[in-house]
């Protein structure tokens, strides 16, 4: 399973993100949002989607933080 996660440094909910996986032993990809081409890249893929996290599972959106949380519970 490829998981991708775009992130903002300053950002809580990224944070608990990568801490929630590194406590599941997931791996991970992470790109930052700070960076304005990463940023073009996510707002290309979900053009309506503003918050961060964002996670990607084998390329499919999976969402934000709630929804890692409740995947990962299962």
């Amino acid at each position: 399973m490829m998981v991708e996660i775009f992130t903002l440094p300053d950002c809580s909910d990224s944070a608990a993100a990568k801490r929630l996986m590194a406590i599941h032993g997931v791996g991970y990809a992470e790109r930052d949002a700070s960076n304005p081409a990463v940023m073009a890249e996510l707002q290309r893929r979900l053009p309506r989607e503003a918050s961060l996290p964002q996670v990607f599972l084998d390329g499919v959106h999976l969402g934000g933080y709630d929804d890692l949380r409740l995947r990962l519970a299962n």
